[in-house]
């Protein structure tokens, strides 16, 4: 983990709890092993990495709503450590279905944020020559579309059963996205 998604993560969790702390909403945490491919490229096309293993950690914050259907905030930190990984952060409308009495809790999520990836040093052989091209980083703004499931477990914890989602964005350089699919546990910080 780079110091610079230690810093990201560290500030979107302390806007979480310090909003948590002045309202009587639902905010929560979340942590998720995930599989994530980044991807990089030039115009509209993408080229993906190999898939590596990397985590999904963020919050999300429900609006006090009295209904059954709510609408909130979630930010996030997508990271796949090692040279086929790379970073995301972003933050989206949150819409989740959460029944009184049915542990299933479907939501889908649509936003934005920033995607980074390198490619390290490679050799192009052509015929009885070579060129060494040099590691790029591929840095854009991306625009996100995320579905999952959580299933309720207690008052304070959910298994998150599914988190799938991607992230991309286009110009006419150098482009970065990726995909990722996680499963880990949210903690809410006030009972339901």
């Amino acid at each position: 983990m780079t110091l610079r998604s230690i810093v990201k993560l560290s500030v979107l969790s302390a806007i979480l709890i310090t909003t948590a702390t002045f309202a009587e909403a639902q905010a929560s945490v979340y942590l998720s092993p995930a599989l994530t491919a980044f991807a990089t490229g030039t115009g509209s096309n993408l080229t993906f990495k190999n898939d590596t293993a990397g985590f999904i950690a963020g919050g999300f914050y429900n609006f006090p709503i009295q209904s059954r259907v709510t609408v909130g905030l979630d930010v996030r930190t997508v990271l796949g450590p090692g040279t086929m990984g790379g970073d995301f952060t972003g933050a989206a409308l949150r819409v989740a279905f959460v029944p009184h009495r049915v542990i299933l809790r479907p939501y889908f999520q649509i936003g934005g944020g920033v995607v980074t990836t390198t490619v390290k040093n490679y050799v192009v052989v052509n015929g009885s020559s070579f060129t060494i091209v040099p590691s790029q980083r591929f840095t854009n703004g991306a625009a996100e579309l995320d579905f999952g499931l959580d299933i309720r477990l207690t008052e304070h914890f959910d298994l998150r059963a599914i988190d799938y989602g991607a992230a991309a964005g286009g110009s006419s350089t150098n482009n970065a996205g990726m995909g990722f699919l996680g499963a880990g546990v949210v903690y809410h910080l006030r009972p339901r």
